[in-house]
């Protein structure tokens, strides 16, 4: 559902309505995007100026909420303190127990790959300059909370969206563009992801 920014942060509660109210599990913010917000520096030690994604990082990545950031061609960003419970999940969406280190078909005796599972790391490297892979593991991230290995509400933050999926007639976009906008759609259709409360903004 798209939103228009105002001047300050007033915008964050109404998208929290928004997303708590279950009208839309995907926003997308246009207005002044590119604009610094201010915000209160921890002890009450003054102010700072911030860009959009951190300021939405900083207001919403509090009690259970996972805040993920992605940029064209960049890594997929993870909290410090997310990693451990975003790699368990990974591993337990693809059937790795995460405390024995190995497949959970291995403990029933059925035969292993020779080549081990790729972890959430290595599948975050390998995407980077690939928007589509990246795309693809975003959505598979909510799949960890939709299918209950995650004991987390995933709120994933798409920066310079517009370079991702560029705005015009999808017949005049570029191949590369026409896949993005497709895996988009496809991800914010299904019905698991519009019913669950993990959140996409762009």
């Amino acid at each position: 559902q798209p939103m228009s920014l105002p001047n300050d942060t007033d915008f964050l509660l109404e998208a929290g309505r928004l997303i708590n109210s279950g009208q839309s599990n995907s926003l997308i913010l246009h207005g002044n995007v590119h604009d610094l917000f201010e915000i209160d520096l921890p002890g009450g030690e003054g102010t700072e100026y911030v860009n959009l994604t951190t300021l939405i990082s900083q207001k919403w990545g509090i009690g259970r909420n996972i805040v993920l950031r992605y940029e064209l061609n960049g890594l997929i960003q993870i909290p410090e303190d997310a990693e451990e419970a975003l790699n368990e999940a990974w591993d337990k969406l693809r059937g790795i127990n995460p405390r024995e280190g190995r497949a959970i078909k291995e403990m029933l005796g059925h035969q292993v790959a020779a080549q081990p599972t790729p972890t959430l790391a290595a599948r975050i490297r390998s995407a980077v300059g690939d928007s589509l892979k990246a795309l693809e593991i975003l959505r598979q991230i909510t799949l960890c909370s939709r299918r209950g290995h995650l004991d987390a509400r995933v709120i994933i933050l798409i920066d310079n969206a517009d370079a991702i999926i560029p705005d015009g007639p999808l017949p005049q976009l570029s191949e590369q563009d026409r896949f993005r906008v497709c895996k988009l759609q496809e991800w914010f259709s299904e019905p698991s992801f519009a019913n669950g409360t993990d959140t996409v903004i762009l």
